[in-house]
């Protein structure tokens, strides 16, 4: 697993108005400001785009759930799928694909 390259969280949206996305030293990690995006659109974006970093711990700490439920042959129907989704998502949060 490569060590975080990316802002560390949290990452905030100040929500109303404000088009962008801000890290914990207040500065700006995302700027939404394309008009061609409705208010509703903009706001949805910067709410997932504040949670990246989140996400990202979630997904690796359900990865390493998923991989002891393998070892340990519990695993159900369906759960390498979802084992190898996890695994294609942190890598392109990481910049190991794209």
């Amino acid at each position: 697993m490569n060590a975080a390259r990316h802002t560390p969280g949290p990452w905030t949206y100040p929500g109303g108005t404000g088009n962008f996305v801000g890290g914990p030293d207040r500065l700006r990690i995302a700027d939404l400001g394309g008009l061609e995006r409705s208010p509703e659109e903009r706001q949805a974006n910067a709410r997932l785009i504040a949670a990246a970093p989140d996400l990202l711990a979630a997904c690796i700490q359900a990865e390493s759930v998923l991989r002891v439920f393998r070892e340990c042959s519990v695993l159900k129907a369906g759960a390498p799928d979802t084992e190898a989704k996890l695994r294609a998502a942190i890598l392109k949060a990481e910049g190991g694909a794209k």
